[in-house]
């Protein structure tokens, strides 16, 4: 296991409390994700999608409000994630829903699927976490496995000193809220701090970078459809035959 995926496993009895109460904009961000979906795809069909990174299942958890019929795979790097995803998800109507634990640097981590599996790919502030090498590898695996006309729609983090700066110091501010508030003890989010700082890597690169890697993979229509200081949502189509 690499030590960002250790410092999860650790979060994971807190990460929603974390994620609503000190990650600005998160909850409007994963709507603008499965908002953009459902205007670009059919809902009223039985898709298929497949959550990079899914945490504790939030993103899937709103996929499936715009897409009721679809089927679902989860793949995290993090067991307790799966499992904090398996016990939010299996009791939606009829879930249709399947977990993965893998983790998104190894090679290997799409191979269980044939080309073409999925409608659509998401990934919500997980990317970020893979170093330059491995995430160009893994848009040529989401290439594969989508089919032609799918979407790949990502919330990721991106350089730039000021912008980053700013969402730090509202996240320092939106911390020390939750602890004044109770919603996490403040040893804990000490301990949260400290682990983060040792074991968590971000790997951020410039929007245009990130575009030229999705063209690159074969990716079109690739766009920034919503921007939050540092924070952006990046949509990419493949192409039809």
């Amino acid at each position: 296991m690499n030590d960002t995926l250790e410092f999860f496993d650790f979060q994971a009895p807190v990460y929603d409390t974390f994620q609503q109460n000190c990650i600005p904009k998160y909850s409007e961000a994963l709507d603008v994700a499965a908002e953009f979906l459902a205007h670009v795809l059919p809902a009223d069909q039985s898709l298929d999608f497949l959550d990079l990174g899914c945490g504790t299942g939030n993103t899937s958890r709103r996929v499936r409000h715009s897409f009721p019929h679809a089927h679902i795979c989860c793949l995290d790097g993090s067991a307790a994630m799966i499992a904090g995803a398996k016990r939010k998800l299996t009791d939606l109507p009829n879930p249709n829903i399947q977990f993965k634990c893998a983790d998104l640097e190894s090679q290997d981590w799409s191979n269980d699927w044939p080309d073409e599996s999925f409608d659509g790919v998401v990934s919500t502030l997980v990317l970020e976490h893979l170093p330059f090498e491995a995430y160009r590898r893994s848009l040529s695996s989401i290439n594969r496995v989508l089919k032609a006309g799918g979407w790949l729609i990502t919330v990721e983090g991106y350089a730039g000193e000021l912008a980053q700066e700013l969402i730090m110091d509202e996240i320092e501010a939106l911390k020390a809220k939750a602890v004044r508030t109770g919603l996490i003890s403040g040893d804990l989010m000490a301990e949260l701090d400290l682990l983060s700082l040792d074991k968590e890597t971000h790997y951020f690169a410039s929007m245009d970078d990130k575009k030229s890697w999705w063209n690159g993979a074969g990716f079109r229509k690739v766009e920034f459809i919503w921007q939050y200081y540092c924070v952006g949502i990046l949509v990419g189509r493949k192409p039809t035959r």
